[in-house]
């Protein structure tokens, strides 16, 4: 199977063994409209996935590059979720809160808080089409800036800072 939509459902978790039946053979995938607090780690695992449309959801964070395996997305919305990028800790959920407070008691104040960094690595040569737009972002996140492939990026709402 090369397309799976999955719009609509009102999932709030998601089967972790998709990307055992379909790591090599699923190209575009959509689990727009549905209630997922975060990214599943199966769906990072679709090796050869060129679209995903995870819009409408409940994200509050991207998993971390470790959690990605993904090679040729070249599509990504992640539009009308709830990630956060800050020049400080206003906006963010109390786990990044105190995540924050961590670094700071340890001496390491952050300048700039994101939960919404894309594993560049694996996306800097192929992600073209990035939308990002109604999340609670009041800076560009810093990997963003790294994408070199990108061709279109949508920050619609609640960016207020470009650099």
């Amino acid at each position: 199977m090369e397309t799976l939509d999955l719009s609509g459902n009102q999932f709030m978790s998601f089967d972790e063994d998709i990307h055992s039946f379909w790591t090599k053979s699923l190209r575009r995938l959509s689990i727009a409209r549905n209630k997922l607090p975060s990214i599943p780690w199966s769906i990072c695992q679709l090796e050869n996935l060129s679209s995903l449309d995870i819009s409408r959801n409940e994200i509050e964070s991207i998993p971390p590059p470790n959690f990605w395996s993904i090679k040729s997305l070249t599509k990504l919305n992640l539009s009308h979720n709830m990630l956060s990028a800050s020049c400080g800790p206003e906006g963010f959920t109390q786990v990044e809160k105190k995540r924050v407070e961590v670094a700071i008691s340890s001496g390491n104040e952050p300048s700039f808080l994101s939960n919404c960094e894309l594993p560049v690595d694996l996306l800097q040569n192929t992600l073209q089409v990035l939308d990002l737009s109604y999340n609670n972002l009041e800076t560009v996140p810093e990997t963003v800036c790294m994408l070199t492939a990108l061709g279109e990026l949508n920050l619609s709402k609640y960016v207020v800072w470009l650099n």
